[in-house]
């Protein structure tokens, strides 16, 4: 029994894993999303509130799910979205503000990625009005530009 149940918890920690990776490869720089409080670093688990892996999806990830058929994704039915809210259409965050982009492009034709589509970045300061990454990860209980690990350690 202690066997068989070592062996599904390792079977569904591989279907995790191939779910967001098989994903990536469906949004434009789907490998190069970047992480919002580690410049120079990416976000792997694209539609989900953790870097690595969480089971809770984000804004973009909810979106993503809503138009998911065979775990092919339609991306022209979430480009044109603003998943976050942070006034960038998800295209605009990927580098396919046009739309245009299909998996058989590649990274042929894109632009950089300016954001992650899942996790706002340009949400006023609720005293101050400035504009600076404000990410909330309740899993994680921490938010981005507040000092402390992964650039926060206080809720804003």
């Amino acid at each position: 029994m202690h066997l068989s149940a070592i062996f599904l918890f390792v079977l569904s920690c591989i279907g995790a894993t191939y779910g967001y990776s098989s994903l990536r490869r469906q949004i434009p720089n789907g490998y190069k999303v970047p992480h919002p409080c580690r410049p120079g670093t990416t976000w792997d688990a694209v539609g989900h509130m953790a870097p690595e892996y969480d089971p809770t999806k984000n804004a973009f990830g909810k979106d993503v799910r809503e138009v998911l058929k065979d775990r092919q994704l339609e991306w022209a039915k979430v480009c044109n979205k603003d998943s976050d809210g942070d006034g960038l259409t998800n295209g605009q965050e990927l580098g396919d503000p046009s739309c245009m982009w299909k998996v058989s492009d590649g990274l042929q034709g894109l632009a950089d990625p300016m954001g992650h589509p899942g996790l706002g970045r340009r949400r006023p300061h609720k005293r101050t009005g400035a504009r600076r990454p404000q990410l909330y990860v309740e899993s994680q209980r921490w938010i981005a530009g507040a000092g402390g690990p992964y650039g926060a350690s206080r809720h804003l």
